[in-house]
């Protein structure tokens, strides 16, 4: 009898104790699993973003140089004359002015045929271009130019703090035939530390707070590192950007938008300008007048702006607000010739504050306005008046405005 107890309450204390055993192994399994996606989302954040602002970087660089040093006559006609050397000089600078570029050199060999040839050689990309004029026709039969980026440095300047290492064998797929591996192990040992603990602790929603903070983090560090590098091809307008963007989400809570639209609003007016990549910096620095050619060619970057958008999938909704941002209520203005209420209201909203911006900011060619003056100015501006009457009657709020948690930072506006 006393050993049939015994073996009863043996049986029942060893089944209570698998079931405590697996208890905690399905616990730990799970709050395992939840830490291990959280980490994952995580790299892949770090990866989509990156990816995200290292081709936008480099689609911005072809263009600049095809644009700026390229398709050039005085560039076209040294080769064509057999003046290498002179050639191969005026193209140098490149590699001075631009970050990541490790050399600039001229080719006889048959110019690309693709619209924007970009390879991959050992890690590195490599940018060609055919040799043309003024105004990009007749490319030179037998010459390319070819341009190496060093992508490793890229990729360190976009992120530095993800250890993303591009590798020339086994890795993710990245982006133009790179791959990249993450140099730190997926897991720490104070992970675990955290899986012993938070099986009493931690629950599913966590993760999903994790997985959305992450995200966030991660698309507004994306973001800022585009327009850090952007910015830095127009120095004497180095907040214009983000001080158009700043007001543009002012004024828009002013006129009742809220959420999702409200940062659209924010990152259109951010990026409204991106295309102003495909001018020369000698016209964006220009102290005179420009002269007509000059004008239309500074005329073409709103459509080069929404060009650039269209190739994510997650800014090109953003891509139309941006094209018009230069159009006018009585259908003066370009690229499209859009009037009244054809143009986007975040367009619109976007066109009073850039304006209003550019005239009481520091420009090359003439001395800020004072804000009251600049409001006379737009009262006469063929812009959406309601939305001119919306920035005059709060505007003495704006100094003490707090921007969301999401904007980059921003220099004050003048007083």
């Amino acid at each position: 009898m006393e050993k049939t107890k015994s073996s009863v309450f043996g049986r029942i204390k060893a089944k209570g104790l698998i079931q405590g055993l697996v208890i905690v192994v399905l616990t730990a399994s799970v709050v395992f699993g939840i830490i291990v996606g959280i980490r994952l989302d995580h790299r892949k954040a770090q990866l989509l973003e990156t990816k995200a602002a290292f081709v936008t970087i480099v689609a911005m660089d072809w263009t600049a140089f095809n644009d700026g040093y390229f398709s050039w006559n005085e560039l076209r006609r040294n080769i064509q004359e057999g003046q290498i050397a002179t050639a191969q000089n005026q193209i140098l600078d490149i590699v001075y002015l631009y970050p990541f570029v490790k050399s600039a050199s001229l080719e006889k060999r048959s110019p690309p045929k693709d619209s924007q040839a970009i390879e991959n050689k050992d890690g590195d990309l490599r940018l060609l271009f055919s040799i043309k004029d003024d105004y990009g026709n007749s490319p030179l039969e037998d010459w390319t130019a070819i341009v190496s980026l060093n992508s490793q440095d890229l990729v360190d300047a976009i992120l530095p703090q993800a250890g993303m290492r591009i590798t020339g064998g086994d890795g993710q797929d990245f982006a133009y035939g790179l791959k990249v591996s993450f140099v730190e192990p997926l897991l720490l040992w104070s992970d675990y530390l955290i899986v012993f603990l938070a099986i009493f602790a931690v629950s599913f929603p966590v993760h999903l707070v994790g997985s959305r903070t992450s995200r966030f983090f991660y698309e507004t560090k994306g973001l800022e590192s585009i327009i850090y590098l952007f910015e830095q091809t127009e120095k004497e307008a180095v907040s214009h950007s983000r001080r158009v963007a700043a007001l543009a989400v002012f004024v828009g809570e002013k006129m009742g938008f809220r959420g999702k639209r409200l940062r659209n609003l924010y990152i259109a007016a951010l990026l409204h300008d991106i295309g102003k990549i495909a001018v020369s910096s000698e016209i964006l620095q220009k102290t005179g007048p420009l002269s007509k050619d000059e004008m239309a060619i500074v005329q073409k970057h709103p459509a080069a702006s929404a060009a650039i958008l269209l190739n994510f999938q997650e800014l090109a909704a953003l891509s139309p607000i941006v094209r018009s941002h230069h159009e006018r209520m009585d259908g003066s203005g370009y690229p499209d010739g859009l009037k009244g209420d054809e143009i986007p209201e975040e367009s619109r909203i976007i066109a009073v504050v850039d304006v209003f911006e550019a005239l009481i900011g520091t420009r090359p060619y003439r001395d800020p306005v004072h804000a009251a003056e600049a409001f006379k100015i737009l009262q006469q501006t063929p812009l959406d008046q309601k939305i001119v009457s919306a920035l005059i009657a709060n505007y003495d709020q704006f100094a003490s405005f707090k921007a969301p948690r999401w904007a980059v930072p921003y220099m004050p506006m003048p007083a």
